[in-house]
């Protein structure tokens, strides 16, 4: 099988896709890390992806609203691949180049399509991730989304504070 590129549409979460971001978990270490995202598709691009021979699993989505796959792109495989190694193309709705300082981060929830190589290895059909297209773009929010109610922060140096808020524990 030649390498084919699967274009999968679907609904973005922890895109890591630029070196300051890339995922460097210890499973990564031999690569210096990996640009990854997550893509929730639906129930037919689930199949798509089956279809092509792709070994990852989608996993269901607790509420229902379709399957995860993660797809990953080794940072640094050495000089024999560096076509393959860094980051992924990324493209902004229009087409053009994703400019991270003006357009940011891409936030969970963001919608678009992933380009995914699909090749033969020793172990069966591979995957790399090679390009991402922002659809519909959510900026990344540090805070996770912010937070909806204010906290009530005391400072629990003083006794009072302390003896006061002891009482109101039910055990």
């Amino acid at each position: 099988m030649a390498t084919t590129t699967l274009e999968v549409p679907g609904v973005f979460h922890w895109a890591k896709l630029t070196e300051a971001d890339r995922d460097q978990a210890d499973w990564h270490k031999d690569h210096d890390g990996a640009t990854t995202i997550s893509v929730v598709v639906d129930g037919t691009t689930s199949k798509e992806i089956t279809d092509a021979g792709v070994r990852l699993l989608g996993k269901p989505e607790e509420d229902g609203s379709g399957f995860r796959y993660t797809f990953k792109r080794k940072w640094d495989q050495g000089p024999n691949m560096a076509w393959a190694n860094g980051e992924p193309a990324v493209f902004s709705p229009d087409g053009n180049r994703w400019d991270w300082e003006k357009d940011g981060l891409i936030g969970n929830g963001s919608k678009g399509i992933v380009f995914v190589d699909v090749y033969d290895t020793k172990i069966g059909i591979g995957t790399r991730l090679k390009a991402v297209q922002v659809i519909d773009h959510l900026k990344f929010d540090k805070n996770g989304g912010g937070i909806e109610t204010p906290l009530n922060i005391k400072n629990y140096t003083t006794e009072a504070d302390v003896d006061s808020d002891l009482e109101d524990i039910p055990f």
